[in-house]
């Protein structure tokens, strides 16, 4: 997480703040509305075909209203480009002004920023909303450098941090290898207890629950 001393609440910008570690030639451009970006280019960036990070599944989210400045929710995507305006990177940002949906529960963190007379709000998240599901957040074409490209990435978040005045950013639900690029730029790592359920080859609800004692299945089933 990096931190700023102060905050104040704006709309988001339409191009790179001034300060982005961009590669030489290659433009960020930060985009209030996913539908901004082609889907075939957003989703060649994921490999993994993660849903979660797809560009219908982020795009239904602010079409439905879901995410949106009502939310709390405010998109602020981050692209990168190079010098042929081919998307070569991508990661999903919102700024936030609450913490609802982000499931890592920081109230006390806003709660000591009030209590010391500082605005915790508003804070700039990269995730996926509502979705405790680890995975890809700074997505990126197999031929950029990993290390290069996000720092250009992260770059330009703390770019954006700056000028929004927010107080923090976050990455929630990452990969392995991009938490510890982030810590290398100076964020600092939260560690957490997430369970997690994995099919054990059930091809119905049912399946799964017939496995247990008629007790827990009645729970489970109410």
């Amino acid at each position: 997480m990096q931190k700023n001393s102060s905050t104040e609440n704006k709309s988001p910008t339409k191009t790179a703040p001034a300060g982005s570690d961009a590669p030489e030639q290659w433009s960020l451009t930060i985009l209030g509305k996913i539908a901004e970006i082609d889907s075939a280019e957003w989703d060649r960036l994921n490999h993994a075909d993660n849903p979660f990070v797809s560009h219908g599944f982020l795009h239904t989210l602010e079409v439905t209203e879901c995410v949106g400045a009502n939310s709390g929710w405010e998109p602020m995507h981050v692209c990168l480009r190079d010098e042929n305006e081919q998307l070569r990177a991508a990661m999903p940002m919102y700024v936030k002004t609450n913490s609802s949906g982000e499931f890592v529960f920081d109230w006390s963190w806003a709660s000591a920023y009030e209590q010391h007379g500082l605005s915790y709000y508003p804070k700039l998240v990269v995730a996926v909303p509502f979705s405790p599901v680890p995975g890809p957040r700074f997505l990126m074409d197999h031929q950029v450098d990993f290390e290069k490209t996000a720092d250009a990435l992260l770059g330009c978040a703390i770019a954006a941090a700056k000028e929004f005045k927010a107080s923090s950013i976050h990455i929630l639900f990452a990969e392995e290898r991009e938490v510890k690029h982030a810590e290398k730029r100076g964020f600092l790592f939260r560690q957490d207890c997430q369970f997690v359920w994995r099919n054990q080859g059930f091809e119905t609800f049912e399946d799964f629950t017939a496995t247990l004692r008629s007790s827990k299945r009645k729970k489970l089933n109410r």
